[in-house]
């Protein structure tokens, strides 16, 4: 069995071992480095604001949803949020017995049903909104204005079809 492996440049140099000079070890790192930044971010959300909400991550996010594009129906929730209709029909009926959201129907054609932002949703998410973009700024405290954008930038182009 091998040994365990403690730090990044292990498993890299571990995976090199593996597979020979076809190994990217720089693109492995990095898509590495960001499933684990993202996961400490999003931990630390949830567990920091979103907690004492009783929110999951998702929520959060079909709500944010609802606030930046309006009413919205299931299935067009669940293309945003890459989930299954039935997982946005069961976080919607979790918030809806909160009140942060409601069901409506479309006027021309009543089979279907919207999913709207209560106002008690919309204030949660001023709330919210805020609160996360301080601890975003905590975890981007170590970068430069500069880098944030460069960032931001290379993110935004890593993230282009």
């Amino acid at each position: 069995m091998e040994k365990y492996v403690k730090n990044a440049g292990e498993v890299q140099e571990f995976l090199a071992k593996q597979h020979g000079n076809a190994f990217d070890a720089s693109s492995s790192l990095l898509i590495s480095d960001l499933y684990s930044a993202s996961l400490l971010v999003r931990h630390d959300i949830e567990k920091e604001l979103l907690m004492k909400h009783k929110l999951s991550w998702t929520a959060m996010l079909m709500m944010y949803i609802l606030w930046v594009f309006g009413p919205s129906e299931t299935r067009i929730i669940a293309q945003r949020l890459q989930l299954a209709p039935s997982s946005v029909t069961s976080l919607t009926n979790t918030l809806e017995k909160k009140g942060l959201v409601f069901r409506s129907y479309k006027p021309l054609d009543r089979r279907l049903v919207l999913v709207n932002l209560a106002d008690s949703g919309v204030e949660l998410l001023k709330v919210l909104s805020k609160e996360v973009n301080e601890r975003g700024q905590v975890h981007t405290s170590k970068l430069t204005q500069e880098e944030v954008e460069t960032f931001n930038r290379l993110l935004h182009k890593l993230l282009s079809k």
